[in-house]
């Protein structure tokens, strides 16, 4: 089996585990975090650049709640004392506020380790998903009002030649 790493003389399992690790880090499309109890960020992913508009060394040392949409800091709050507590992984929806002002929603999985008293975070942006399922909405209103003029436009037809033929019936 081969290995995007292969072994080098003298490295260890942690030090391939650690190079693997940061590899996957950097190339993530989904935005990794880790956070401080307190909702400072300690380490961002190059991919918020893409999904918020921002470096990581924007986002660094600085508190999560400015960037967290207003109306969903409370519900995070939430989750991540549910998840210093239970001790489990957390899955919930939450929207961040991009650079240029948008609203981003992001999917997260998270998880409060220990023995690092801090929390990780994978954020899948779901915005361009949103968008496809408002579309998908609005086609199937549509084909909905199509099938109802349809049938109303059929039935009126079957109306009008029974009025036609009553007409032409007295005009006879």
């Amino acid at each position: 089996m081969t290995t995007a790493f292969p072994r080098e003389p003298g490295v260890s399992e942690q030090a391939l585990a650690d190079k693997i690790n940061q590899r996957i880090f950097e190339t993530s499309l989904d935005l990794i975090l880790v956070v401080e109890k307190d909702g400072t960020l300690l380490r961002v992913s190059p991919s918020a650049e893409s999904i918020l508009g921002y470096p990581p060394e924007e986002l660094v040392g600085r508190s999560a709640i400015q960037f967290v949409y207003p109306d969903d800091l409370e519900n995070t709050r939430n989750e991540m004392r549910l998840a210093r507590r239970g001790k489990e992984m957390r899955n919930f929806e939450c929207r961040y506020l991009h650079k240029d002002g948008r609203v981003v929603t992001l999917a997260w999985t998270g998880v409060w380790s220990e023995p690092e008293a801090q929390h990780f975070f994978i954020g899948r942006a779901m915005t361009e998903r949103l968008v496809q399922e408002e579309r998908l909405r609005r086609s199937q209103k549509l084909e909905a009002v199509g099938q109802l003029t349809g049938g109303i436009a059929h039935d009126f037809n079957n109306l009008l030649a029974v009025v036609i033929g009553n007409l032409d019936m007295l005009e006879d």
